[in-house]
């Protein structure tokens, strides 16, 4: 009995399908988005599917009636790279970089993503159960505006404990902390850099006098304030 037990639990085991088609699955869903094909997602959604994106959560009802087509004069299309997935039985869990790829009137836009996605094997198939989608900082270019660095240049702190070292060198900006591989500011505008490839802006404020006396260090419209010592 034990025996014809056993053989049964690895007969059902065997029958799982392989997570090799979770890539074109995913695939599958971000292309119907473009279109706004329902049917797609309805497909391979579960009943109790969540979807996550920049802080908003949507259950299968609220998704399915966001999907519409885009309208006239915007087109795109998302590319997967270096997918991976972890199996955990009658679970798994496909890890994507997307590559959104946006044409929007005249304009072309590369925006990267990173997705989430949870899968289980129920009645025979793969069924998505939730999806997380962050979006990760594009690769924009700095603007060249005219600004005078030194005044940004001295030393910041949120506390005597943690500090930061704000230099100019070869007429570039740079950012150091402890011995921590230095940053370049990128410039956004007047008093305001970013980092290639992080999330977030810093921008340089001035008192009424003009002084530059403190950075905001803004991510996802959260400042950490860092004061300006010296």
């Amino acid at each position: 009995m034990r025996t014809l037990l056993l053989l049964g639990l690895v007969g059902c085991a065997a029958t799982r399908g392989s997570t090799a088609e979770l890539p074109a699955v995913q695939q599958a869903l971000v292309d119907a988005i473009a279109v706004g094909d329902k049917a797609v997602w309805d497909k391979h959604m579960a009943t109790e599917f969540i979807f996550v994106e920049d802080g908003r959560v949507l259950d299968r009802k609220a998704l399915l009636a966001e999907l519409e087509p885009l309208p006239p004069g915007i087109s795109g299309r998302i590319e997967l790279v270096e997918p991976k997935i972890v199996e955990l039985g009658d679970v798994a869990v496909l890890s994507v970089r997307q590559m959104e790829h946006e044409t929007l009137f005249d304009q072309k836009i590369v925006q990267p993503y990173h997705a989430t996605v949870t899968f289980v094997w129920r009645d025979g198939r793969w069924r998505m159960v939730a999806q997380h989608v962050n979006r990760l900082e594009g690769e924009a270019a700095a603007v060249p505006v005219k600004q005078p660095l030194a005044d940004y240049a001295g030393e910041y702190a949120v506390s005597p404990e943690m500090k930061l070292q704000v230099v100019v060198e070869d007429g570039r900006l740079y950012a150091v902390r402890g011995t921590r591989p230095r940053d370049e500011l990128l410039p956004a505008g007047v008093g305001v850099f970013f980092v290639r490839g992080r999330v977030g802006i810093r921008i340089f404020v001035r008192d009424e006098q003009g002084k530059v006396v403190k950075i905001l260090d803004r991510r996802n419209g959260v400042d950490v304030v860092w004061t300006k010592r010296s």
